[in-house]
């Protein structure tokens, strides 16, 4: 029997139970789950491997294809001087250190950078008298630099810039001035614009700005124990300042798609 069909325009949609695409890129390990019911049927499995290798997961590996030009985070002055009008020497974090708050926070968002790493290429050599006015640029040295970080997931890993590298970076070793100045942010954004997939963070480095020498007694033990608690005061301000470096790359990352 004949009858007439009308055709209607849906104007709105119930949202699914299931995982839609959208839900799938935000989290690929969806993909992964497969009901046991499933694993029987290859038909099924197939589909899903197509998607995979359709697009839907590119964020899950970025081991291959164009690599990502990462900016610095600016947090933290990183510079640190001795000589002339230095009240005391500057405090910096320790490669552990700075690798910890690192790791940490990267973690928090998903970003395991517990793997190992080395690249190949050309890397900013340093210098400490940069700063004099008419002196010359410091310029590179080429060969392999491990990674203090990466995550084989992403294909990302990370360099923190510390006191120690520019002191094994230095150019020239031959002193010309009284007064030396470790440039960590500096050396950070030279080396942020010679590498890809790699974020680049450095040391914030102390602010002796607020170095009270009022609070420091004759006797050498008030002293000692006056500075060891403005070093442990200095360095949880700089682990801050570098949890907000590495919590601006994140959002970074989650902006460029890659998490």
């Amino acid at each position: 029997m004949d009858q007439e069909i009308k055709i209607t325009a849906v104007r709105s949609y119930r949202i699914p139970e299931y995982p839609v695409k959208e839900e799938a890129v935000n989290s690929p390990d969806l993909l992964k789950s497969l009901p046991k019911h499933w694993r029987t049927k290859p038909a099924i499995c197939l589909a899903l491997a197509f998607t995979i290798s359709s697009g839907l997961c590119a964020c899950m590996n970025r081991s291959e294809g164009p690599g990502l030009q990462i900016p610095i985070f600016e947090h933290g002055a990183g510079r640190g001087s001795y000589g002339c009008d230095s009240v005391a020497s500057p405090i910096y974090l320790s490669e552990e250190e700075a690798a910890q708050v690192i790791r940490e926070e990267a973690l928090l968002q998903g970003v395991d950078f517990s793997g190992n790493k080395s690249i190949h290429g050309e890397f900013p050599a340093t210098n400490l008298y940069s700063f004099i006015e008419g002196h010359v640029v410091p310029g590179t040295w080429k060969g392999d630099l491990k990674l203090d970080g990466y995550d084989p997931h992403l294909g990302i890993g990370f360099e923190y810039i510390s006191e120690q590298d520019v002191s094994a970076w230095l150019e020239n070793r031959n002193p010309v001035a009284t007064v030396a100045c470790y440039d960590m942010k500096g050396t950070a954004e030279r080396m942020a614009d010679m590498v890809s997939d790699v974020a680049v963070f450095y040391d914030p480095t102390a602010d002796f700005g607020d170095f009270d020498w009022s609070q420091i007694g004759a006797e050498t033990e008030t002293y000692q124990a006056y500075l060891a608690q403005f070093e442990e005061e200095q360095k949880e301000k700089m682990k801050e300042q570098l949890r907000e470096q590495v919590r601006d790359f994140l959002s970074w990352l989650a902006g460029e798609g890659v998490i």
